[in-house]
C-alpha cells in the first residue's frame, strides 16, 4: 500500500519545518511556513493575509494526499480553496484553542469577502477534526462539526508516533540502550520540562527558600530572561540526554501558564511512559493525564504556594512517588490505546474510506 503523503502546516515555532517524518501507513512533510508566515498582525488584533505565501501554500498542497493543519489555518485556505474552485482535500485538523484565533481569521475573511467561512469548514465531509482536551466533544458537535468526523486525541506514544515516529523510536531507544544509569535517585532531584508557555518565574518563586533546586531543559531562545536561583538552565537536548535526565528524575514539573489552549501533553507523556510522579499546573488538557492524586499532583496557575506544597509533599515520600509513577505508567498505556483506536479511524477517513 503507497504511504498517504500529508502535507503539515504545523511547525512548531519552525522547529520542525522542512522535516519529514515517515511511519509505514503514512509521511507528514512538514511545511516551511507556519500560521504566523502566512498571517502577519498588525497591533491589537489587527490582522493581514501575506498573499504570496498563501498561494504558494495552496500551490504546494496539490501535490499531497491530505493537509494537517491548526484550525486557525483550515479556516482561511479551505475556504479560498473553494472560492477558487480547487479539489476538495482530507485535511485532518488540530484544535486547541475552542476557535479563539481561528474566530479573528474568520472575521478577517468575513471583512474580505463579506461571506462567513467558518460554516463549510466545520461541517465539510473531507475535514476531519480532533481535539487533545478531554470532554470537548459535545461543544464542538454543537457548533457543526459531524459526530463521525471528530475524535479525541489524547498525546501519549501512539498519536506521537503518528505525528513523530522518529522522535518516539529514539525515546525507546534511549530509555533501553545502553550507559543507562541505575544509581539511586535523590528525592530531591527535580527537573522541569517544556519550552512554550511555562512559567517558570512561579517554579523559582516555589523553590525559594527551600533549600531545593530544579534542573530546567527548555528552548533558551523563548527565555531571554531566565531567573536564576533555584533553578539550573539547560538547552533543548537531543533525545538520549533528555530521556536520561528524565530517568535520574525524582518528580518531573511542567508549569504551564494558563492561556486558553491546550498544551503540556507531549512533554507529560514521556515521563509518564518513565514512570515518574508529574507536577502540573491544572490544565483541562492535562485532565485525563493526571488525574490528580491518582497519576500525578495539579496546582492552579501560576500558585507558587501550591507548587511548593507539590514539590514538598513528593520529596517527602518516597512510597507517593512510586505510587504516583506506577499509576501514571499505567494512564499513559490507557491513553495509548485510546489514541491509537482513534488514529486507525483518522486514516480510514483521510484515504477516503467511509
Amino acid at each position: 500500500m503507497n504511504r498517504l503523503r500529508i502535507y503539515a502546516l504545523f511547525g512548531d515555532a519552525g522547529r520542525y519545518a522542512g522535516q519529514v517524518s515517515r511511519a509505514e501507513s503514512h509521511e507528514i512533510h512538514f511545511s516551511s511556513f507556519s500560521f504566523d508566515d502566512l498571517i502577519q498582525r498588525t497591533g491589537g488584533k489587527g490582522m493581514r493575509v501575506r498573499r504570496r505565501i498563501m498561494d504558494r501554500v495552496l500551490a504546494e498542497m496539490e501535490g499531497f494526499d491530505a493537509v494537517f493543519s491548526d484550525s486557525p489555518d483550515l479556516v482561511l485556505l479551505h475556504y479560498v480553496r473553494r472560492k477558487r474552485g480547487l479539489r476538495p482535500i482530507p485535511w485532518l485538523v488540530n484544535e486547541v484553542d475552542l476557535f479563539r484565533t481561528a474566530g479573528l481569521v474568520r472575521r478577517l475573511v468575513q471583512d474580505h469577502y463579506r461571506e462567513d467561512p467558518l460554516p463549510g469548514a466545520l461541517g465539510a465531509r473531507e475535514v476531519v477534526w480532533f481535539t487533545i482536551t478531554p470532554g470537548l466533544e459535545a461543544r464542538y458537535r454543537r457548533m457543526g462539526i459531524p459526530r463521525e468526523n471528530l475524535f479525541y486525541l489524547p498525546l501519549a506514544r501512539s498519536s506521537i508516533r503518528f505525528f513523530l515516529p522518529e522522535l518516539v523510536r529514539l525515546q525507546d531507544e534511549a530509555s533501553s540502550g545502553p550507559g543507562r544509569s541505575d544509581c539511586p535517585i535523590p528525592p530531591d532531584a527535580i527537573l522541569a520540562l517544556g519550552s512554550h508557555e511555562r512559567d517558570y518565574d512561579c517554579l523559582a518563586a516555589a523553590l525559594a527558600g527551600t533549600g531545593l533546586v530544579a534542573e530546567v531543559i527548555c528552548d533558551f531562545s523563548l527565555y531571554p530572561d531566565r531567573p536564576c536561583g533555584p533553578l539550573r538552565w539547560h538547552d533543548s537536548l537531543p533525545a538520549p540526554a533528555y530521556v536520561e535526565a528524565i530517568r535520574r528524575a525524582s518528580m518531573v514539573i511542567l508549569p504551564l501558564r494558563d492561556v486558553g489552549r491546550a498544551l503540556g501533553q507531549l512533554s507529560c507523556a514521556l515521563p509518564m511512559r518513565l514512570a515518574k510522579a508529574v507536577i502540573a499546573t491544572d490544565a483541562p488538557s492535562l485532565a485525563a493525564h493526571l488525574q490528580d492524586g491518582e497519576c500525578g499532583l495539579a496546582y492552579p496557575a501560576g500558585d507558587a504556594a501550591g507548587l511548593r506544597d507539590c514539590i514538598l509533599r513528593l520529596a517527602s515520600d518516597l512510597e507517593l512517588r512510586a505510587r504516583l509513577g506506577k499509576a501514571a505508567a499505567r494512564r499513559e498505556k490507557e491513553l495509548s490505546e485510546i489514541a491509537e483506536a482513534a488514529i486507525e479511524k483518522i486514516l480510514q477517513r483521510l484515504s477516503g474510506g467511509a
